[in-house]
C-alpha cells in the first residue's frame, strides 16, 4: 500500500494551499470520484477536503469584501484588490488569533443560510483591520500583495466589513423596495460608516457597489443617502466617481455599437442589443434618481449620449435589410411586373450569413430598449420591410421545391435560413410554421 512521507505530505499541502479556488474544487471533485484508494490517496483527499472547508469559512468571514477581490463581471471600473490578499490575510489571522479562527470554523459548521452571521466573523475582520493598520509582521504579505496606493484603502474596507455585512444582507430590499423605512436604513448604515472614519463614505459605497446586481443601482443608494441630489451637487461630492464611471460605461457601450463587427453572428448581435439596453436603463436611472438639469454637468452629457446612442443604433438597424438581401438573392426578373425567384446557383457566403444573423439578432433583442432609446420608429420600419420580404422568399422556395424535387437539397438550406430569419423578425412560431411546411413538402406522398 502506497504511503506519503511527512516531507512529501508537507510539499503537497503547500501546493494545495497555493492552488486557486477553481483548481481545488476540481481536485476535490476528481478525488471524490476516484474513491479513497490507498493510504497516500486518502491522505491527499483529506488535505484537499480540509483546505476546501477552510476556504469556505474564509469566504464566509470575508464575504462583504469578496466581490472586490475577484475579476469584475463586466468592464465597469471598480475598486479592486488582488485575488490573493484575502487568503494572505486569512493566513495572518490563523497565525495571530488561531482560537478565534477555530471558533469561526465551529460556528460555520452549524450556520444556516437564513441565520444572522455569528459575531466572531466580524471580530476577525476587526482584528485583521487592526493588524493591517499596525503593520504587524504576520500581515505584511497581504500588504505587499496589494499595490501601494491601495494599501490604505484595503485596511479601510476591512474595518468597514462588519457594517457592510449587515448592509449587504439588506441590499436587495433597499434597491428594489424603495420605501421610507429602507431609505432610513441605508442612511443609518452610511452614517455608521462615516462614524468609523471621516472618509469612509466612498469605500463603504464601493463595497455595496460590488454586490449590486446592476451597477446603475448604485444611483438608487446614493439618491436615498443624499435625498435625490441634483447632478451638479453630486458631481462635486465625494461620491461623484460612481456617476462618472456609469457615464463612461455608457460612452463605452455607444462605441461598441459603432465598432461592432457583425461577423460574430447571432449571439454577438443579441449581446450588443442587451448592452444597448443597459445603456438606456442607466440613463433612465440617472433621470429617475437624480434631479437632472439639462444644463448641468451630467444633464448635458446624458442628453448628448441619448442622441449618440439612438444615432448609432439606427445606423446598425438600417444595415439589417441589405444584409438579409445579400443572403437571399433573387434571379433577375424578365418583367418589371413580376418578381425574381430565389437564386440557387451558389451557396450564401459564410460571413454574409453570420452578418445577417448578427444584425437580425440585434434587431430582435432591441425591442426591449427601442421605445426609451429613441429608435423605435426606425426599428418598426425595418421590421415592416423585412417581414413580407422574408415571408415571400420562403413561399417561393417551397414552390420551387414542389415544382422540381431535384432542387430539394439547396432549397432546404435556404428554407432553414428563412425560418430563422422570420423567427427573428416576427416571432418563433412563424419559424416553426416554415419548418413544418418544409418537412411536409419533402414527405413522400
Amino acid at each position: 500500500m502506497a504511503t506519503l512521507s511527512e516531507a512529501r505530505a508537507g510539499a503537497v499541502r503547500r501546493l494545495i494551499e497555493l492552488a486557486p479556488d477553481n483548481v481545488i474544487r476540481r481536485l476535490e471533485t476528481a478525488l471524490s470520484l476516484a474513491g479513497r484508494g490507498d493510504e497516500a490517496m486518502a491522505r491527499v483527499q483529506d488535505m484537499v477536503g480540509e483546505e476546501m472547508l477552510d476556504r469556505r469559512v474564509r469566504a464566509a468571514v470575508f464575504s462583504p469584501l469578496t466581490p472586490l477581490c475577484r475579476p469584475p463581471p463586466d468592464q465597469m471600473q471598480r475598486l479592486a484588490f488582488p485575488s490573493a490578499v484575502l487568503g494572505l490575510t486569512w493566513a495572518a489571522l490563523k497565525r495571530t488569533v488561531p482560537d478565534l479562527v477555530a471558533q469561526a470554523q465551529r460556528a460555520f459548521a452549524t450556520l444556516r443560510m437564513e441565520e444572522e452571521p455569528p459575531e466572531v466573523f466580524d471580530d476577525l475582520c476587526r482584528r485583521a483591520a487592526e493588524g493591517l493598520a499596525a503593520g504587524e509582521a504576520a500581515f505584511a504579505p497581504a500588504l505587499e500583495a496589494t499595490p501601494a496606493p491601495l494599501r490604505p484603502r484595503y485596511t479601510e474596507v476591512m474595518a468597514l466589513a462588519p457594517l457592510a455585512r449587515q448592509a449587504v444582507r439588506r441590499l436587495p430590499h433597499w434597491v428594489r423596495t424603495l420605501s421610507s423605512e429602507h431609505a432610513a436604513g441605508i442612511r443609518v448604515a452610511f452614517g455608521d460608516a462615516v462614524a468609523v472614519g471621516e472618509d469612509a463614505g466612498p469605500p463603504f459605497m464601493e463595497i455595496l457597489f460590488g454586490h449590486l446586481e446592476q451597477p446603475f443601482e448604485v444611483l438608487r443608494l446614493i439618491s436615498l443617502v443624499m435625498d435625490k441630489p441634483s447632478d451638479r451637487y453630486l458631481a462635486g461630492s465625494e461620491l461623484a466617481s460612481f456617476g462618472e464611471r456609469l457615464l463612461k460605461d455608457i460612452d463605452r457601450r455607444i462605441d461598441d455599437v459603432r465598432s461592432f463587427d457583425p461577423g460574430c453572428g447571432l449571439d454577438g448581435g443579441v449581446q450588443l442589443a442587451r448592452s444597448v439596453q443597459v445603456a438606456t436603463l442607466t440613463i433612465n436611472e440617472f433621470e429617475t434618481w437624480l434631479s437632472i438639469n439639462r444644463e448641468g454637468p451630467w444633464g448635458s452629457r446624458l442628453h448628448a449620449q441619448m442622441r449618440a446612442l439612438a444615432s448609432a443604433v439606427e445606423a446598425r438597424l438600417r444595415e439589417v435589410e441589405p444584409a438579409v438581401t445579400m443572403v437571399m438573392p433573387l434571379q433577375p426578373s424578365r418583367s418589371k411586373a413580376t418578381r425574381g425567384r430565389p437564386r440557387l446557383t451558389e451557396a450564401p457566403d459564410a460571413y454574409a450569413v453570420a452578418k445577417a444573423y448578427a444584425l437580425l439578432g440585434f434587431l430582435y433583442e432591441s425591442r426591449h430598449s427601442a421605445s426609451y432609446g429613441g429608435f423605435a420608429v426606425v426599428r418598426s420600419k425595418v421590421l415592416e420591410a423585412l417581414d413580407p420580404r422574408i415571408d415571400q422568399y420562403a413561399e417561393d422556395l417551397l414552390e420551387q421545391m414542389h415544382e422540381d424535387p431535384a432542387l430539394e437539397e439547396p432549397v432546404r438550406g435556404r428554407l432553414e435560413l428563412a425560418a430563422d430569419f422570420l423567427g427573428l423578425v416576427r416571432d418563433p412560431r412563424a419559424a416553426e410554421i416554415v419548418r413544418r411546411r418544409a418537412a411536409a413538402a419533402g414527405s413522400p406522398a
